[in-house]
């Protein structure tokens, strides 16, 4: 027996209702399929055969147990086609990451987009991550994202609404300060504090933290301060910049040893 007289014996048994279900059925799907790119010229043969048959004799016993032959069809299409992005390799957790139209009708060309798809994510953030810099806010000590490039001046914490100063030197390294009624005059003594701490005083000045600090406080800011100029840090970084990262770990030091003998740590 021939295929021609398979299908046609296969169509005689099935009843012109459970055919035109099926088939109104099918088409539907395909067209919707089609219309949002999970299926091709090539494969569309492949999805009419597969699915035609099993679809047709569904429609038929239930047109033989007494309900309508489209119910069956509405039933258990949308578990077909389920089953047809499975066989494609599309989960629904996959397919709700790429955007509409982002599939071409080749399945090279979807298994191209589906291995670009987490690069160019991940392309994103790391250029996301270049354009915003982390500093700490000076009073209430919580990560504050810049987005660079950024400009000198008086800014706001959003966590505590306290304000701040920050500056920028020739390097592009950032500072923050704690900022008051006289931000200028603030900045200037921050720069001369730069020289070694020969009292309390300058020791918190140099940590950015204020004679109410606690020992916890203490700890932590200087943890942070000395992540910011660790050499491993600034390896890439120029010559001046690495000079005066050492200066700076140096301060941290000797404001941390002098505070620990005092009893604040």
């Amino acid at each position: 027996m021939d295929i021609v007289s398979l299908y046609l014996s296969f169509h005689g048994r099935l009843g012109r209702s459970a055919y035109w279900a099926a088939m109104a059925g099918l088409l539907a799907a395909a067209a919707l399929l089609w219309a949002n790119g999970l299926l091709s010229s090539a494969s569309l043969p492949v999805y009419l055969i597969l699915l035609y048959p099993f679809l047709a004799v569904m429609a038929k016993r239930s047109r033989d147990t007494g309900w309508p032959a489209w119910l069956s069809v509405l039933v258990i299409l949308p578990g077909l086609n389920l089953l047809w992005l499975l066989i494609l390799g599309i989960t629904p957790s996959r397919g709700a990451g790429f955007e509409r139209g982002r599939f071409d009708r080749t399945a090279g060309a979807r298994t191209r987009h589906a291995a670009q798809g987490p690069t160019n994510r991940g392309n994103e953030s790391a250029a996301q991550s270049q354009q915003e810099k982390i500093v700490w806010c000076p009073s209430c000590e919580r990560k504050m994202r810049i987005r660079l490039p950024a400009q000198a001046g008086i800014g706001r914490c959003g966590s505590c609404r306290e304000p701040f100063r920050m500056e920028i030197d020739q390097y592009g390294q950032i500072f923050v300060y704690k900022a008051t009624r006289n931000g200028k005059a603030e900045s200037e003594n921050a720069r001369a504090d730069r020289a070694a701490p020969d009292s309390i005083s300058a020791c918190l000045r140099v940590l950015d933290l204020g004679p109410e600090a606690d020992k916890a406080a203490v700890r932590k800011r200087y943890r942070q301060k000395m992540k910011q100029c660790h050499p491993d840090k600034v390896a890439s970084a120029a010559p001046e910049v690495r000079l005066k990262a050492e200066e700076e770990s140096k301060r941290l030091n000797q404001a941390y040893a002098m505070l620990k003998k005092a009893g604040y740590v």
